[in-house]
């Protein structure tokens, strides 16, 4: 399964990160990142890539990830009743995105992120090659997302991020 859509984003708050990073950081080396970490229960993998858009939907970054990036999919267990598999827990997965201070100005005239997502059934502990899944209400991702800045830098501006309806 293939997914591809274009969301408003509401960075509003970046400029003000942007202003202490230029004063208090030098953001040219590769000690500082965006991590993506995820509890994945739904037995899909899920690959992603993003693009930075302006206002016009011109493109300040085609894929922000050099490669697609994937959660993987949880584990699967055969269920009793039917040749299908569903989710046995979850699957831990991280994505590193390197942060710079040229990221930093191409985020803040962001208006838009063209997402691209590719889904893929898990096979872990199948009997098959392409086994079928189901996927229920309870299955989700736990996502949790953070910024690591130079150790010996003491940053502290509030961020919010919206992603908006169309």
């Amino acid at each position: 399964i293939s997914f591809t859509d274009t969301v408003g984003i509401n960075l509003s708050n970046i400029d003000s990160l942007l202003d202490a990073a230029e004063m208090q950081l030098t953001l040219n080396d590769s000690s500082s990142y965006i991590v993506f970490e995820a509890k994945n229960y739904i037995p899909i993998t899920m690959s992603l890539n993003v693009g930075l858009l302006d206002a016009n939907y011109n493109v300040l970054q085609d894929r922000v990830l050099e490669s697609d990036s994937a959660f993987v999919g949880a584990p699967i267990r055969r269920k009793t009743v039917a040749n299908l598999y569903e989710s046995d827990g979850y699957t831990k997965s991280r994505i590193v995105l390197p942060l710079d201070m040229a990221m930093l100005r191409k985020l803040a005239k962001t208006k838009f992120l063209k997402m691209t997502i590719t889904g893929n059934t898990s096979t872990t502990s199948a009997l098959e090659e392409f086994p079928k899944v189901a996927v229920y209400e309870k299955d989700k991702i736990d996502l949790r997302t953070y910024i690591v800045v130079s150790p010996h830098v003491h940053l502290n501006v509030p961020v919010e991020i919206n992603l908006l309806n169309k």
